[in-house]
């Protein structure tokens, strides 16, 4: 489910729709991820649980980690 809403999230263009999606996930994963782009090919692993995303663009094959 975290990725189906990151992907959401991420890349739909209807701004009420980012809001929900981004709303639940911070409520299921306590996960904020704020980006004006980033590249589909961009990887979360394990879920970003806990974890404040907020940045201008983040460039392909990138793979972000989480101290769990």
């Amino acid at each position: 489910m975290f990725d189906k809403l990151l992907k959401m999230n991420c890349f739909s263009r209807n701004k009420f729709f980012k809001t929900v999606t981004g709303n639940l996930l911070e409520k299921f994963y306590g996960c904020e991820i704020k980006c004006c782009e980033i590249d589909k090919s961009v990887l979360f692993a394990h879920h970003a649980r806990g974890c404040t995303i907020i940045a201008a663009k983040i460039c392909e094959n990138v793979v972000i980690f989480f101290k769990m």
